[in-house]
Formats: structure tokens, sequence, C-alpha cells
């Protein structure tokens, strides 16, 4: 049943008919309930599914990321940022059944805005260094919107394990980004990706505080 908030011209909260009233963020939605589906197993229906639950246990996996990516992205007024997500990458995920899902990688959004971007160069999947990352980078400090003291962070994605790691910033300045492991992760195949946020003292952007994420590439950990 159906209750009135603020009198008869205030928001609906419950069931009403064929319609259902909720709320989310301090913002009222009114949707129409589910139709009952016939036939729920369709190999459409079953392939949407499937790609429904890849991006779903990425989201998880990715949710370290996301979480700075999207976080001023002006669509988290209505939206997570595992929704955001979805939007965002939902085109990158396909499948032929329900399991048989493939993933574009190199062409995954986890972050988003104007701020001027980081020109990410070679990788270095532990040579040097057990089971840590390096990538070089150019912090192209005269870039649009770009400050020396932006953070910027590398992500990690092993669709093995279906586990993500984030790196701990280092300024837009520097030559390089690492990224420690642990020792599970010594032989896996990783996809990295990287993206700047802006600092603090960085105002010219109040809104779009990170830059489109670059895909770094691909190579296993050693």
């Amino acid at each position: 049943m159906a209750t009135y908030k603020k009198g008869i011209d205030g928001p609906v909260m419950g069931k009403v008919g064929q319609h259902v009233g909720s709320k989310w963020k301090s913002i009222y939605y009114l949707r129409s309930l589910a139709a009952a589906v016939r036939n729920p197993r369709t190999p459409a229906q079953r392939r949407v599914r499937a790609r429904f639950a890849q991006l779903m246990k990425m989201s998880h996996s990715f949710d370290a990321a996301i979480g700075k990516g999207f976080y001023k992205s002006p669509l988290m007024q209505r939206m997570t940022p595992a929704n955001i997500f979805f939007s965002r990458n939902w085109e990158q995920v396909t499948a032929t059944g329900p399991d048989s899902v493939e993933v574009n990688y190199g062409m995954l959004t986890v972050a988003e805005g104007r701020l001027a971007g980081v020109a990410f160069g070679a990788v270095d999947y532990g040579e040097t260094q057990h089971l840590t990352i390096s990538v070089a980078m150019d912090g192209s400090t005269g870039g649009d919107g770009a400050d020396a003291d932006d953070n910027v962070y590398l992500f990690a994605y092993c669709p093995d394990l279906e586990l993500g790691v984030l790196s701990a910033p280092v300024k837009r300045s520097a030559t390089a980004v690492t990224l420690s492991l642990p020792n599970n992760w010594d032989g896996q195949t990783v996809h990295l990706y990287g993206f700047a946020e802006a600092s603090a003292s960085n105002t010219r952007y109040p809104i779009y505080t990170c830059s489109l994420s670059a895909y770094c590439g691909s190579g296993e950990v050693q």
C-alpha cells in the first residue's frame, strides 16, 4: 500500500496499482512494476544477463579506481560509481552465450573528466623489481588544466583472479608511477589503466577533477 508524504501533493512511497514510488539520494521516483516474463531464458535474454553479470563482477573489482575516477562526475548526482561504470562500459562487453563473454579491456573507462591527461609510456612488468609494475610518464603539466601537484594513479586488473589494485598516488611532475602487487599475482596477466586527479590547489576544473583514463596495455607480472 502506498503512503503520501507531505499531503496529497507530496511524493508517493510504495505500490500504487502498476506503479511503485521510491526514493534514492533524496530524489523521489515513480516507476512501473516489472512485467511478468513468459520465457525468461531466451538466448537474447541469457546473453544480456551474461553481460550484466560480467560488468557486475568487474564493478566490484574496479571499485578502488572508479570510486576516484567518477567521484566528481555530474552523473554522481543520480548514479553511483558502479552505475556509471555500467553505462560507460556496457558496449565493451559482448556475449555469444551465457558462458561466452568477451571484454574489450583496451576501451574500458575507469575515470573521466576535463582535466588534462598524462602521457604514459613504457611499462616494466616487474623485470627490475619483483611484483612491482612501473609505468613511465610525462606529466604533461603544460596541458589543459594540468598542475604539477596533480595526483596520478595506476590501476591493475587481473581477469583470472577477478581482482584489481590501485597504486598510491604520485605527483604529475614525477617520471613514473609504480604499483606493488600481492604474491599471488606472480605470473598473472594484468590490464593497466592510468588517470590523473586534480590537486587540492588546482581550481581550474572544480567539477571535473579527473582526466579521462588511459589504457596502458597488458602484460604478465613477474
